[in-house]
């Protein structure tokens, strides 16, 4: 459901010919390599949440398309920040003192 968005709204822009801001959205291809290259998936979820991306003079994707894109890139990150969490290890319990 994400590709044909990014296809039809920001290859354009963020292709292997143009890639402003550095961006090549035409490489993500599979979830694996998405899952690689997280760092531009937080950037897209930032500009598609301020409104900022796609510009104004470019073609705009309908309410359902931006939320179904914004919905799909958020819950990535969330998976992805839970499988990196890691395990903090022990809570070391400390006692508290008098003014505490």
């Amino acid at each position: 459901t994400v590709r044909p968005l990014l296809a039809k709204y920001c290859v354009d822009c963020h292709g292997p010919e143009l890639a402003e801001a550095e961006i090549d959205l035409a490489g993500f291809t599979t979830v694996e390599r998405v899952r690689r290259n997280v760092t531009v998936w937080q950037k897209l979820a930032e500009v598609l949440d301020s409104g900022q991306m796609p510009p104004p003079d470019a073609k705009q994707p309908t309410t359902e398309e931006h939320a179904a894109l914004l919905e799909w890139t958020r819950s990535l990150l969330t998976r992805e920040a839970a499988a990196h969490a890691g395990d903090p290890g022990p809570v070391v319990l400390r006692r508290l003192s008098n003014a505490e």
